[in-house]
């Protein structure tokens, strides 16, 4: 028979003294605990206090700053005190009872409210938030995600991971029968050849200036996932609704019609290649640069869930002008956090993800651009799963030509350059093939062209540092 967890209030009072003053136990159930969890109002006012010290500053709040933050709460004080007062055993079956506490009461909340929803539905009504916004959509799947919910608290805390030794049995099966991993490409021949891909929980960049085309190729990229069947979620942060609307327009219809010089016509050939090239669903999410976080978009990606949409690839137009939960001083450091946010919200919901990142200026018009280039954060290209740069000169824009440069990969070797043509008007971006060395393509008494030259320096100090890292 199970043991029975005891729900009293001497053993929440018992809890919040352990998480008080037994050192590591914070450590150990933070992810348990919630203020929620307990109903003395004031052991839960004292341990949500606890926990935002600790979520802010990484240390518990002293006895005396707790003290002085519940001064006008004499229930509160007396919690205070008697948690310091109260003897706690120092061992890990602290940590136990706190987890199994946290769990069984994680459950009975989740039944509780689970129960509400159900007699709401037989009145035809449902619940809401205290903004007065329904909950959910579905009840039943609403219920199933309360429980399941209820069920992972303390999972994280328990699993301290596994020994390489006893995973063996597992590790050959593995070996033996690999399991197939859904990999998403870009579209572009070359660049997929060349192994730049994704897969769930990883992200991609698209490095390049500012108007250089990064938009567009995120465009390409997803309308690639639709063509495969798979529903994708766009967020939007810098242009305006109607014009993001039109561009895939323009991309939709393709080359053969121009809503300029005849709009009706282009208007029947988008609604006939429409249901051939959208076999997945595109959700675009329009959001405000500096004021949309990486919170809003777990909030958002849930939402979606509740209503039955699941995406597959989550794409951010983009990462650099999301709000940092935590502002730094330093805006290196605030890039690297937002990038960092975004790899954990692709592990969370299981996604493929893929953004942009800025070039500093010196990128501008350059033969080629490298991780160097990037914009005030080297540390974004450290915590992505694959990248490459678009690079053009003045010259080659004006020829709608470029160059791609696969600078990060964990899939294949890095160092490959693309050749490319890029209709602007249409967002049409097609590789040409791979870059051939100037040394390769032209004969023994001709000169390179100043742009070829550039190209092959740059190669050439790419392989020089990479030979010298690796000395």
């Amino acid at each position: 028979m199970a043991e029975q967890i005891d729900l009293s209030l001497p053993l929440q009072k018992h809890i919040l003294a352990a998480v008080l003053r037994v050192p590591g136990v914070m450590a150990q159930v933070r992810s348990t605990l919630d203020p929620d969890h307990f109903p003395d109002q004031s052991v839960a006012d004292v341990m949500a206090w606890t926990l935002h010290h600790w979520d802010e500053h990484r240390q518990l709040p002293s006895k005396a700053s707790l003290l002085d933050v519940f001064k006008k709460d004499e229930d509160a004080q007396t919690v205070v005190k008697r948690a310091y007062k109260e003897e706690v055993p120092d061992s890990a079956h602290i940590c136990e009872r706190v987890i199994g506490y946290a769990k069984h009461r994680a459950l009975r909340l989740a039944v509780a409210e689970a129960a509400q929803v159900v007699q709401a539905q037989a009145r035809g009504e449902v619940l809401k938030d205290e903004r007065n916004r329904p909950k959910y959509t579905d009840p039943d799947v609403y219920i199933r995600k309360l429980v399941e919910g209820a069920m992972r608290v303390g999972a994280s805390s328990n699993d301290i991971g596994e020994f390489l030794h006893e995973t063996l049995e597992k590790g050959v099966e593995e070996i033996l029968h690999p399991k197939v991993v859904q990999r998403y490409f870009t579209g572009i021949k070359h660049l997929d050849e060349a192994g730049v891909c994704v897969e769930p929980g990883e992200i991609g960049c698209v490095l390049g200036v500012a108007k250089g085309g990064k938009s567009q190729v995120l465009l390409n990229v997803a309308l690639h996932q639709l063509k495969q069947g798979h529903d994708v979620v766009f967020y939007n942060l810098e242009m305006p609704e109607d014009r993001n609307r039109h561009r895939w327009y323009r991309r939709i219809a393709g080359p053969k019609a121009d809503v300029k010089t005849d709009p009706e016509a282009f208007v029947e050939h988008l609604k006939a290649r429409m249901p051939h090239l959208l076999k997945g669903r595109l959700l675009v999410k329009r959001a405000l640069a500096k004021q949309f976080s990486p919170q809003d978009i777990r909030a958002h990606l849930a939402t979606c869930q509740s209503q039955g949409f699941v995406p597959k690839v989550i794409i951010v137009d983009y990462v650099g002008i999301l709000k940092p939960e935590k502002v730094y001083d330093e805006m290196r450091f605030n890039l690297a956090s937002l990038w960092l946010d975004f790899r954990a919200i692709c592990q969370e919901f299981n996604l493929a993800g893929w953004s942009a990142a800025q070039v500093n200026r010196g990128g501008a018009g350059v033969e080629l651009v490298t991780m160097k280039d990037i914009a005030e954060s080297f540390e974004v290209v450290q915590h992505i799963d694959v990248g490459f740069s678009i690079s053009m000169t003045q010259v080659e824009r004006e020829a709608n030509q470029g160059r791609f440069f696969v600078f990060a990969s964990r899939n294949d070797r890095d160092g490959t350059i693309i050749d490319f043509t890029h209709d602007f008007s249409r967002s049409i971006i097609k590789s040409v093939g791979v870059h051939q060395p100037t040394s390769e393509k032209r004969s023994r008494n001709s000169r390179p062209s100043p742009g070829e030259e550039g190209v092959e320096a740059v190669i050439q100090a790419d392989k020089d540092r990479k030979a010298k890292r690796g000395s």
